[in-house]
């Protein structure tokens, strides 16, 4: 995607045939999609701001993000029509990841410690997984 707008944060569907980035083509940074091509590029986060990071779940079910929003910062799953969004971790986070199998997804937290604090939260619901590192 060549436009005048910042675009980062790349991630491909699993199955190859769409694209997900963070853009500020809208005014502030969200979660775009489009075909791998480039055509019919549509915003999918609601508009709120600083959706970044997008990563898909094998199934294509949900697109996993963080929101560095004051009213909304955390961890949030979004269907790629953008309906059905979920926060499941609030706070400040980043870099989220999707297992493999799809059913867990592991990110960044803000501590203001270093090294980062990761720690890992299944899709579902947002329940933390016991697998955690500092």
């Amino acid at each position: 995607m060549t436009d005048a707008h910042v675009n980062w944060d790349p991630a491909f569907s699993r199955d190859g045939r769409r694209l997900y980035w963070s853009s500020n083509r809208s005014g502030t940074f969200e979660v775009w999609t489009a075909d791998v091509d480039g055509s019919g590029p549509r915003q999918v986060t609601d508009g709120y701001g600083n959706a970044e990071n997008p990563t898909v779940t094998p199934d294509g079910q949900w697109v996993v993000y963080s929101s560095g929003n004051r009213e909304k910062a955390g961890l949030w799953k979004i269907h790629p029509d953008g309906t059905g969004a979920v926060q499941l971790v609030k706070g400040r986070v980043s870099l989220p990841d999707v297992s493999p199998d799809g059913r867990h997804v592991l990110y960044r937290v803000f501590s203001g410690k270093y090294p980062a604090l990761l720690k890992v939260v299944r899709v579902g619901d947002g329940q933390p997984s016991p697998s955690t590192s500092r």
